[in-house]
């Protein structure tokens, strides 16, 4: 599919479609790892706040 030139009009428009899924699939993948981040973000902070009152 690298050769644009010896492909076909529709092998081109097969191939732009399974970019376009891939490209949301790993969209959706993505903002799941969002939520992920954020709870790990919010329990460290309070490990941290924690911690750090515990040693004043």
């Amino acid at each position: 599919m690298l050769c644009l030139s010896l492909c076909t009009y529709k092998e081109v428009g097969a191939f732009l479609l399974k970019l376009n899924e891939v490209r949301k699939e790993t969209s959706i993948k993505a903002k799941n790892g969002i939520g992920f981040l954020l709870a790990a973000i919010v329990i460290w902070t309070i490990i941290t706040v924690i911690f750090l009152l515990l040693n004043l």
